[in-house]
């Protein structure tokens, strides 16, 4: 099929949209994957989906979710006993996120 044509800007306009940086290799692999998804989504669009009936979950599971119940838990002395630093009260870490 490929009836889907996808420039280099397009596919910028798109990672700009989602917050991606993309390499120059990476903008090339989209430019030329992009049009064979649209061409599935086309091939999808000519299914007639007129007697199945809307769904929005396959499993029949209905509630998933553990029941909200307080249990026994550590104190803090305990919960604290064996960290290697302490501060306030608190566990002490190294940083996880860079902050500018």
């Amino acid at each position: 099929m490929d009836s889907h044509k996808v420039s280099v800007d397009d596919v910028r306009s798109i990672a700009k949209l989602v917050k991606l940086e993309l390499t120059d290799a990476e903008i090339e692999k989209f430019r030329q994957t992009i049009p064979q998804t649209l061409d599935v989504i086309d091939i999808l669009k000519e299914l007639d989906t007129s007697k199945t009936l809307p769904t929005s979950s396959v499993t029949g599971l209905s509630n998933v979710f553990a029941g909200d119940s307080v249990e026994a838990t550590l104190s803090q002395k305990l919960a604290l006993s064996n960290a290697k630093e302490i501060s306030r009260g608190l566990f002490v870490t190294k940083a996880v996120f860079d902050r500018p």
